[in-house]
Order: structure tokens, then sequence, then C-alpha cells
């Protein structure tokens, strides 16, 4: 099977690109083609190079708003070099380029498969929702909204995101005090851990105040909030700095976020926004870490269980400060419960079942696709 899937740049500008790399290197292993169109370079170009039987860069893939006239002719590269590639099948994984994949597909003569990771319908929805041969959605969540826009209830299926476990592997007390000394942590404080995006969506603000708040904290525990804020932001991360309160640590974004997991006893994700499914959560859980989250989007799916002890009310500092208080001393009130969390994502959220799913979809999209052919 030969796949044609793009993305907006070949480096980790958000989850979106490292799944797509992910599990695109997966599909090649199982003996796929892939062909890879993108917009910008970026620290991943090595990587899929290794991946991709073609890698072309092309203008742009979106076409909206007073601007669509212009956008249309900027889709042009990138719909000729589907069309000159001859995939089987188009795997579309920004939603918002439904335009470009509609085109991309026919110019081909192959089906559309989109992937769909915002639970936000794109505008016209209902015109062009029977196009694609099929959607995939990271959570139920997104699935009910997608279909409430219009999308066929039986062509869009609920394939939750996954990771590699090995690529957070578990971290035990050795672990946490080799990282912790990295960082320059107490060795023996509660360590909360925050790490993504600064900005009022991922409720860091709700964070810096629970953490006020928080009963039983001592002078040697931590909030370690790692990330950072774009422009629009910048203002608002100034003042937290300036009004925290004592033991927060403000640490730049990074990659490589395993040392930053082992330092941690608790991961908190406080998201005033939908979250579609939660990645934090699974990676966090696969280290050996709870996590507290609040109640929003799909995170629910992913603590489920005992696990859903972790969910806290979205917005509400009171509740947040509650969770991580029941949650920051499981190491002596709960021992085994970071080898559940991780056993959780090893039984659930793996990056194996999400190939498992996709190639399933893809191969599907294109035995109909054939058949209607066929048919015809």
């Amino acid at each position: 099977m030969h796949v044609l899937v793009n993305v907006n740049a070949l480096g980790p500008v958000g989850g979106v690109e490292l799944s797509t790399l992910q599990v695109s290197r997966g599909l090649v292993e199982r003996g796929h083609r892939v062909s890879v169109l993108y917009r910008r370079g970026g620290e991943h170009t090595e990587e899929w190079r290794e991946v991709a039987t073609h890698l072309q860069q092309v203008p742009s893939f979106d076409c909206a708003g007073l601007s669509a006239p212009l956008d249309v002719w900027r889709l042009a590269p990138a719909v000729r070099a589907a069309a000159r590639w001859r995939p089987d099948v188009v795997w579309l994984n920004r939603a918002e380029q439904l335009v470009w994949g509609l085109g991309a597909s026919r110019a081909a003569g192959c089906p559309l498969v989109v992937h769909v990771r915002t639970h936000l319908p794109v505008p016209g929805l209902r015109f062009v929702a029977r196009r694609p041969q099929h959607y995939l959605a990271v959570s139920d969540f997104v699935r009910e909204r997608w279909v409430d826009a219009g999308v066929p209830a039986g062509r869009i299926t609920t394939l939750h995101n996954g990771i590699d476990p090995a690529a957070y592997p578990w971290g035990g007390l050795p672990e946490r005090a080799a990282a912790r000394q990295v960082l320059g942590l107490p060795e023996q404080g509660r360590v909360v851990l925050s790490y993504g995006r600064v900005d009022p969506a991922k409720g860091v603000d709700l964070l810096v105040e629970a953490w006020r708040t928080l009963p039983g904290r001592r002078p040697e525990d931590r909030l370690v909030l790692v990330g950072d804020a774009g422009p629009r932001h910048a203002d608002y991360v100034r003042a937290l700095r300036v009004s925290a309160p004592d033991g927060v640590l403000w640490l730049p974004g990074r990659a490589d976020v395993v040392g930053l997991l082992h330092a941690a006893d608790v991961v908190a994700l406080p998201a005033r926004w939908q979250e579609a499914f939660g990645r934090v959560v699974v990676e966090a859980m696969a280290s050996g870490r709870p996590v507290v989250a609040a109640a929003v989007g799909g995170i629910p799916e992913i603590l489920t269980g005992e696990h859903a002890a972790g969910l806290c009310l979205p917005g509400d500092r009171a509740s947040l400060a509650a969770t991580l208080a029941r949650t920051w001393d499981w190491r002596t009130v709960d021992p085994g419960r970071g080898a559940r969390a991780r056993a959780h994502v090893e039984g659930h959220f793996t990056l194996d079942r999400v190939v498992d799913g996709l190639e399933a979809t893809l191969e599907q999209a294109c035995t109909e696709s054939s058949l209607r052919a066929v048919s015809a």
C-alpha cells in the first residue's frame, strides 16, 4: 500500500507532527510505502528521509477565509504531486486542510482518510462530509462532535492516540534521585510537574494558585513548570512569575521530557481547553507517574477505572489542590500505583495499537474504493 501524507513541518511543532512521523515509520516497517509533502523543514528531516519514498516541500495545504481564492492556487503544487505519485490512499492529519485532502485524493484517483485531532469541525463540513472514505477520531469526545457537525456516524471511528512505552521508560527511586540532581531539585521533596504550552488554555495559572493553597506543602516541595509561551501570552507568563509563591521552578520547553518525568512524583494537566486527547497524560503514566488532570475533552477516556481518581473539576482551583493533595504521597500510601499506571498505558495506549488501527482503516478504504470502481 502506498500512502500519501502531509505535515506542516519536519519537526516537533506539536503532537500531530510527532505522531505522524512515528506512525508513518510503523507503516513502513510493515512493508508499506509512505510519501510525504511538507511546508517547512525541521529537526526530524533526516528521520523523514529514512521513512519516505518521496519527500517534497510545497507552499501550502491551507484554504480558508478571505484568502481562499489565492490559497487555491497555492495548493496546486501539492495537488500535482499527488497526481504524479499516484498513491493508493491519502492520509490527512489536519482536518482543517480538508480542501487540500479532497483535491489531492481526486487528482490521484484514490480514497481519502481524515485523521481528526481537534474537536472543532471545519467550516462548511456538512457540504463535504460524505466525500472522504473514512474518518478516524482521537477520542470519543472528538468523534461525537464531528458526527453532530454532519459526518455520518458509520464513517468515523475512534482510534485513541498512543506512544511507544519504551520511549518513556519506568523511573523508580534511583532514576528520580539522578534526575533531581541534574535539575537541582531537593531529593526528598515532593515534585509536581506540568509541561507543554504555557498559556491560559492549559490552566497554568490555576495550577500556580492551587500550589499556593495546597494542604501540607513543605519547604522542600516543588512545582516545576516547563514550557514556552508565544508573544501573545508574554504578559500572562510575566504576571504569573511575579505573583508565584515559593517553591515554583520555571524551565524552558524541551523535546526530551524523560528526565523531567523521572524527577516528578505527579504530573498535572489542569486544562481549560477541551483537549482532544491528552498525550501528556499517557507519557506521564508510562513513566510510572500518576496524573492529576481536568475532566475535559478526551482526558476522561484515558483516566479510567482507578486512574479516574486523578480527575478534577475544570477551572476549579480548590478541586485541583485537593486532588493533588490526595495523590502526591502515593509512594507511601499506594506504592504500586505507578506500576499500574504504566500497565494501563501498555494495555490501551501504545503506538502499535495506533498503527494497527490506521493500517486496517487505510486498507479498508482502498478495498472499498476498488469495489466501487468495479461496480461503476
